[in-house]
């Protein structure tokens, strides 16, 4: 029966990562329709942030005024 769940859990892995790559995508999409474009490496290091972090980044962009305030949320 173990192992019958652990197998039987493995496609919702896939799912759930990615939905996490989604929204990260999402974000990253927000931040650029607000502050123009992202430079690669800072892109790179969003989608690097774990989910809490990519979620409170999500609100916060909203009170971005420039690039230097991403920058500094993600310092």
């Amino acid at each position: 029966m173990i192992a019958f769940l652990k197998n039987s859990s493995l496609p919702f892995s896939g799912n759930l990562s990615c939905g996490i790559e989604r929204e990260k995508s999402l974000v990253i999409r927000l931040l650029k329709r607000r502050l123009g474009e992202i430079p690669a490496h800072l892109e790179a290091e969003i989608r690097n942030l774990p989910l809490e972090a990519v979620e409170r980044l999500g609100e916060a962009l909203l009170d971005f005024q420039s690039l230097e305030d991403l920058v500094s949320w993600l310092s």
